[in-house]
C-alpha cells in the first residue's frame, strides 16, 4: 500500500461517506517510534465538526480496524492516528521498488551535495556517514547472498517483525519525501529523512539474519524475503546517494 491509498483508507474512515477536502488527502507520515504511520486528519474533521479530536480519531481507528490491510490502529491523546499495516500490505513496497512499479523513483535534479565526515568524524549519528554505512551494509549483504545462490523472494506476510515494519514505511515514504524536497532542493530535509531510512536500516540489519548463520542452514521463505528486502533498501540508498552526489562505496 503506498502512502497516498493510506491517505484514502484513512479519509473513508475519518469522513465516511464524503469527498476528500477541497485542499486534498491528509497527509500520512512515518510513525517517529515504530512501524506505522501517523495522520492528523481526525483533527481537520473534528474543527469542523466542532467535536473533540480524541473522539472522532477513537472512531475512526474503529472502522480502520476493520479494514484487511490495516494491522492495527488508534487514537492518541491529542486525536492524531497512528495506523501499522499488516506485513503483507506494507510489504508490497519492496516489490513496487525492485520494479518500478507505480512509484517515480527517481528525481529530476541533484541536491546540494553535503560535505563526507572526517574520519574521526565517521559515527552512526552522522547523518552522511550513517546513509553511506548503511548503503554499503546493505549491499554488501546482498553480494554475500548472490555469492552463495540465494536469490529473493516473495514478500507477503514474511516480514512481521517491528523492525522490518519500520524500515518498509521508510521506504514507501521515500518518493513523498524526495518530491517535498526537490522543488527547492532542500538537501537537509532529504538527508534528515534518508537519516532515518539509513537508521531503520542499520536497526533491522542488527536485528535480522538476511544469510542462514550456518554455512549447513537451508534457505528459507523468510531468508528470501528478507534478501528482497535488502535489496529494495540497497537500490533506495544508492539513489539518495545519487542524489546528494555522494559517492556509493564498493561492497565489501
Amino acid at each position: 500500500m503506498t502512502p497516498e491509498q493510506l491517505a484514502r483508507v484513512v479519509w473513508a474512515a475519518v469522513g465516511p461517506g464524503t469527498p476528500p477536502p477541497g485542499d486534498g488527502l491528509p497527509r500520512v507520515v512515518p510513525a517517529a517510534d515504530g512501524p506505522g504511520w501517523r495522520s492528523p486528519a481526525a483533527l481537520r474533521v473534528a474543527r469542523g465538526l466542532a467535536r473533540p479530536p480524541s473522539e472522532v480519531a477513537r472512531e475512526a481507528a474503529a472502522r480502520l480496524r476493520g479494514h484487511p490491510d490495516v494491522g492495527a490502529a488508534r487514537a492518541l491523546g491529542d486525536g492524531t492516528l497512528d495506523i501499522v499495516l499488516t506485513p503483507a500490505a506494507a510489504g508490497t513496497v519492496v516489490s513496487r521498488v525492485l520494479s518500478g512499479e507505480g512509484e517515480d523513483w527517481t528525481a529530476p535534479s541533484r541536491f546540494a551535495t553535503p560535505a563526507l565526515p572526517r574520519p574521526g568524524w565517521r559515527r552512526r549519528d552522522d547523518p552522511v556517514f550513517a546513509l553511506v554505512w548503511a548503503h554499503a551494509r546493505a549491499r554488501t549483504v546482498v553480494t554475500l547472498a548472490a555469492a552463495q545462490g540465494m536469490e529473493p523472494g516473495p514478500v507477503a506476510d514474511l516480514l512481521a517483525d517491528p523492525a522490518e515494519g519500520a524500515l518498509l514505511t521508510a521506504l514507501a515514504a521515500f518518493p513523498d519525501d524526495v518530491s517535498r524536497a526537490a522543488p527547492s532542493g532542500d538537501t537537509t530535509s532529504l538527508l534528515r529523512r534518508l537519516a532515518v531510512l539509513a537508521g531503520r536500516t542499520h536497526d533491522w540489519l542488527d536485528r535480522e539474519s538476511v544469510i542462514p548463520r550456518r554455512v549447513d542452514d537451508r534457505v528459507t521463505a523468510t531468508h528470501q524475503a528478507r534478501l528482497a528486502l535488502a535489496s529494495a533498501t540497497a537500490a533506495v540508498l544508492a539513489l539518495g546517494l545519487d542524489l546528494l552526489g555522494l559517492p556509493r562505496p564498493v561492497p565489501v
